[in-house]
C-alpha cells in the first residue's frame, strides 16, 4: 500500500508540473506574441505579422490540445521545438536580426516549458548560454535601437520565468506539505490498522487458551523459544520478531477443532489425532489471506513436519522446510516437553534438552538443535506449566470428561487422574463399596428401573457423606475417599432403605491406595 501511495505522489508532481505552470507559461507567450502581433498591424511588418501568426495558432492548438489531451504532451513539446528551429532556420536564411534575437530571447521560455521538472538545475545555465549567443549576436550590430529592443525584451522575459519560477515553488511546497501529510497519515494510520488487527488475534489466541487447560500460555512460551533460538543464530531483528509473531499465532486454528477432541484429557484415539491435526491447516487458512500476515503463515503451516519428513501436513523433509519453521519446530517440541499434562507427567528442563539432542536428525535438523539447545539451556520453566485447571470454569470443562454420565459422581479415568498427580497424599481412608445382586435386579426390573437406583444410591451416598469423594468405577462398584474414617456400618445403615425388596446387597470394604490402583486397573 505504501508503495501505491509513493507511486501516486510521483504521479501528483507531474501532474502539477504538466497542468498548471505548463497553463500559465502557454497563456503568457500567447499574451506576449498577440502584443506583438498587434504591433506589427500598425507597422504593417507583413513578413513579421505571418510569422506571428503562425506561431500565435500553433500556441493556440498546442494550449487547447494540453488542457483536453494531457498524454499528447509530448508530441507537442516535440512540434513547439521542429517549429522553433524552423523559425530560426527561416530568420538566419532571410537574415532578420531583428527576429532572430526574439527567438533567441525566447530559449529561457522555451526550456521552461520543455523541461518543467528539470527547470531549476538548467534555468541559469540556458540563461548564460543565451546571453552569451546574444553577445556575439551584438558584437556584429551597431544599432542602438536593436541593442535597447533586446535589453528590454530579455528583461522582461527574465524577471517572467523568474516570478513564475517563484509562484511554482510556492506551490510546489504547499503541495509538498500537503502530501507529506496525508503519506504520514495513511502510514500511521495502516500501522495502526495492523497493530489493532494483531492484537484481536492475540485476543483470540488468549480466549482459545482460556478454553484449552494445555494451550494456555503455550502459544507466549513457544514465541518466546523461538525468538531465543532465532538471535542464537544470529537472524536478524526482522526475523526473530517474525518468528515471535509467527509463535504467538501458531495454535490459533484450534478454533475449528471441537471441543470433545481439544478439551480431552487423555490419550487421543487415532481418529482423533487425525481430527486435531487440521488446527495447523486452520491456521494457515486463517493468517494467509492477511497480508501482514503471510509470512507468518508460511512458518505455522511447518511447524509440525519433520527433518525426516514423517511430519505433517505436507510431509516436508530437511532443507524443504523453511528456516523459521525449523526453529518453530523446536521450540514447540521443548514446550511440550517441559508441560505437565493429565496422562503425562512434565519433563524438566534438562531432561527435554537430552530428548531434544537424541532427537537430531530425525524430528529436528542436526544442525540447529545443538544451537537451539545452547539457547535454552539457561531458560527457567515456570513451576506452573501445567495442563491442570486453574479454574472453576476449567475444572467443570474437566468435569465434563471425568464425571460419569449418568449418576454424575467421578469416573475411574477421574480417579486415575487424582492418584497420578498426587491429589490423594493428605487422604487416608478408601472404601469399596460394591452392589451384589444388581445384575438380576437390572434384568428383573429392566435397565431404566436399574439406572434410577443407581442414581438414588449415588446421591444418597454423597447426602450423608459431603465430605468424601465419590468415584464410580463400574456398573455397580463405587470407591469413596476421605480425610476422616468413614464408619462401614453408618454407611449401610443410612443407604439401608433404598435396598427394600430389591435383592440388592451392599458389600463395603475397607482397602488402602495401592490396592485401589490395583483394583482400577483389573476393573
Amino acid at each position: 500500500m505504501e508503495k501505491n501511495l509513493n507511486q501516486s505522489v510521483n504521479n501528483n508532481y507531474l501532474t502539477l508540473e504538466n497542468t498548471t505552470f505548463l497553463s500559465y507559461v502557454l497563456l503568457s507567450l500567447i499574451a506576449i506574441i498577440s502584443v506583438a502581433t498587434i504591433y506589427r498591424l500598425i507597422t504593417n511588418d507583413i513578413f513579421q505579422i505571418v510569422i506571428n501568426s503562425f506561431f500565435l495558432v500553433l500556441l493556440l492548438s498546442f494550449y487547447f490540445v494540453h488542457k483536453k489531451y494531457r498524454e499528447t504532451f509530448l508530441i507537442a513539446n516535440t512540434l513547439i521545438i521542429i517549429t522553433y528551429l524552423i523559425l530560426l532556420f527561416a530568420a538566419c536564411y532571410l537574415e532578420n536580426q531583428h527576429f532572430l534575437i526574439i527567438l533567441f530571447c525566447l530559449i529561457p521560455l522555451f526550456s521552461f516549458i520543455l523541461l518543467p521538472t528539470l527547470y531549476s538545475l538548467t534555468y541559469t545555465l540556458i540563461t548564460l548560454i543565451t546571453a552569451i549567443v546574444l553577445l556575439i549576436v551584438f558584437s556584429h550590430s551597431t544599432s542602438p535601437t536593436l541593442n535597447m529592443r533586446f535589453i528590454v525584451l530579455y528583461t522582461i522575459i527574465s524577471l517572467f520565468l523568474y516570478y513564475l519560477n517563484r509562484s511554482r515553488q510556492c506551490a510546489w511546497d504547499k503541495t509538498n506539505l500537503h502530501i507529506n501529510k496525508l503519506h504520514e497519515d495513511i502510514k500511521e494510520g495502516i500501522n495502526q490498522a495492523t497493530k489493532d488487527y494483531e492484537l484481536t488475534l492475540i485476543s483470540m489466541v488468549k480466549m482459545l487458551e482460556s478454553r484449552d487447560a494445555y494451550t494456555a500460555g503455550h502459544s507466549e512460551r513457544v514465541a518466546r523459544y523461538s525468538k531465543l533460538i532465532a538471535q542464537k543464530l544470529g537472524l536478524n531483528t526482522k526475523q526473530c520478531e517474525l518468528v515471535y509473531r509467527a509463535g504467538q499465532l501458531h495454535d490459533i486454528g484450534k478454533i475449528v477443532t471441537p471441543d470433545n477432541i481439544l478439551l480431552k484429557p487423555n490419550h487421543l484415539t487415532h481418529s482423533e489425532y487425525e481430527l486435531i491435526k487440521e488446527h495447523v491447516q486452520g491456521s494457515y487458512d486463517l493468517l494467509a489471506n492477511i497480508p501482514m500476515f503471510k509470512a507468518a503463515a508460511e512458518i505455522i503451516i511447518c511447524h509440525h513436519e519433520h527433518h525426516d519428513g514423517k511430519g505433517y501436513p505436507n510431509g516436508l523433509k530437511a532443507d524443504e522446510i523453511p528456516l523459521l519453521s525449523q526453529i518453530m519446530i523446536i521450540a514447540d517440541a521443548f514446550d511440550a516437553m517441559t508441560t505437565s499434562r493429565i496422562y503425562k507427567s512434565r519433563k524438566s528442563a534438562k531432561q527435554a534438552l537430552i530428548e531434544l539432542d537424541s532427537l537430531a536428525g530425525s524430528q529436528f535438523n542436526p544442525d540447529i538443535t545443538p544451537i537451539a539447545i545452547e539457547a535454552l539451556t539457561h531458560v527457567t520453566i515456570e513451576e506452573n506449566t501445567s495442563q491442570l485447571p486453574t479454574s472453576l470454569m476449567g475444572q467443570e470443562r474437566l468435569n465434563y470428561f471425568f464425571k460419569d454420565q449418568l449418576t454424575k459422581k467421578y469416573n475411574k479415568e477421574y480417579l486415575t487422574y487424582c492418584v497420578k498427580n498426587r491429589q490423594f497424599i493428605d487422604h487416608d481412608h478408601y472404601l469399596i463399596v460394591e452392589l451384589k445382586e444388581f445384575s438380576q435386579y437390572n434384568r428383573r426390573y429392566g435397565w431404566s428401573e436399574g439406572d434410577n437406583f443407581l442414581i438414588a444410591f449415588a446421591n444418597n451416598l454423597e447426602y450423608c457423606f459431603s465430605d468424601t469423594l465419590i468415584y464410580r468405577v463400574h456398573g455397580d462398584t463405587f470407591i469413596l475417599i476421605s480425610l476422616s474414617a468413614i464408619d462401614t456400618k453408618v454407611l449401610i445403615t443410612k443407604t439401608s432403605d433404598l435396598f427394600i425388596n430389591t435383592g440388592i446387597k451392599v458389600s463395603v470394604t475397607k482397602t488402602s491406595l495401592t490396592d485401589v490402583l490395583n483394583d482400577i486397573n483389573s476393573l
